[in-house]
């Protein structure tokens, strides 16, 4: 029989979970249909990787020796699909561009289709949404050529090891803000410090997210360990939740929806209140540096930048090339 490389997946999702249900809903299979391509894999390799009873399954002897194999013919079949899919892309004019989740907030949504639309009929564009730590993966394994990421490195260190990689061109900046009902007893300050929320309870970005980090870091140089009773990736369930408890936010100032120098209006349910000492982050359009570029992505800089106008050429990170070649 001619072996399916997918079955090597399903081992290791299977050898993670040790258990079948969970196994399958992770890989959207039927239990019935994963535990025949486990039996088909067994008998092509001739040795039986899992031990099975009614309560139980655990891996073999031979089942251990497979794994890490199996792991890299699995991430091996990620690669090369991967690479395929980017070739294809580029010699048709298709540019995957990757996205913090703040689209309508920084308007980058209008930003790439206004392209698309200029662009009719010689490129079009594919968005990829995901957390900055993510986004940059993805720019250094090319899986998206251009990413628009949130600068929120504060070692520097840090931040020189980025700018080897990446030439960055700034687009916007955003404020750090507390966001909180209207009713909390904060909620008429024009100011506040991280110090004057340590006894607050906190809901913040999901965590394994830039922003839940910088949160974090900003509440324990400020002295205190923040006390999180809820995480979320979606902004209008954080803002939910501030409205209806006693909870506080960290957010860039954008994710509110009312410019936080003024006071609320009737009907706004929370405020969103600067901190001081002032935290910014910046949102830049990234991209690898030394590495050949489709005809597509070095279309976008141009737009951008002649979107931008001189602001987005003075305003670049030094020793950055001009664009991609």
């Amino acid at each position: 029989m001619s072996l399916n490389l997918d079955y090597f997946r399903e081992f290791t999702v299977l050898s993670d979970t040790l258990n079948y249900w969970e196994a399958a809903d992770r890989l959207y299979l039927n239990q019935s249909t994963l535990s025949k391509h486990i039996i088909a894999l067994e008998k092509e390799i001739g040795y039986p990787l899992f031990t099975r009873s009614t309560r139980h399954v655990s891996l073999t002897a031979y089942g251990q020796a497979l794994l890490p194999y199996a792991r890299s013919i699995s991430q091996a079949q990620v690669d090369y699909s991967a690479e395929l899919c980017r070739v294809f892309d580029r010699d048709n004019g298709v540019l995957t561009i990757g996205c913090i989740p703040a689209m309508p907030q920084y308007r980058l949504t209008e930003l790439i289709l206004d392209f698309d639309r200029e662009y009719s009929g010689s490129y079009r564009t594919k968005v990829a949404e995901g957390d900055t730590s993510d986004l940059t993966k993805d720019l250094i394994s090319r899986t998206c050529e251009l990413a628009f990421v949130r600068d929120l490195t504060s070692k520097q260190n840090e931040t020189s090891s980025f700018d080897e990689q990446f030439v960055r061109i700034p687009y916007v900046t955003d404020r750090l803000v507390a966001v909180m009902s209207v009713r909390h007893r904060l909620a008429g300050e024009t100011s506040l410090s991280l110090k004057d929320l340590k006894n607050e309870h906190f809901c913040f970005i999901k965590e394994i997210s830039s922003l839940y980090d910088l949160s974090r870091r900003l509440c324990l140089d400020a002295g205190f360990m923040p006390d999180i009773v809820f995480d979320s990736h979606r902004i209008d369930s954080i803002l939910e939740m501030v409205t209806n408890s006693d909870c506080v936010a960290l957010l860039p100032g954008r994710h509110a929806t009312f410019p936080y120098s003024t006071a609320p209006s009737d009907g706004v349910p929370f405020a969103a209140i600067p901190l001081e000492p002032e935290v910014c982050t910046s949102v830049s359009l990234c991209y690898m540096k030394d590495i050949p570029h489709s005809d597509a992505s070095r279309a976008f800089v141009d737009f951008f930048r002649k979107r931008m106008g001189d602001e987005a050429k003075k305003a670049e990170i030094p020793n950055g090339t001009e664009s991609p070649q």
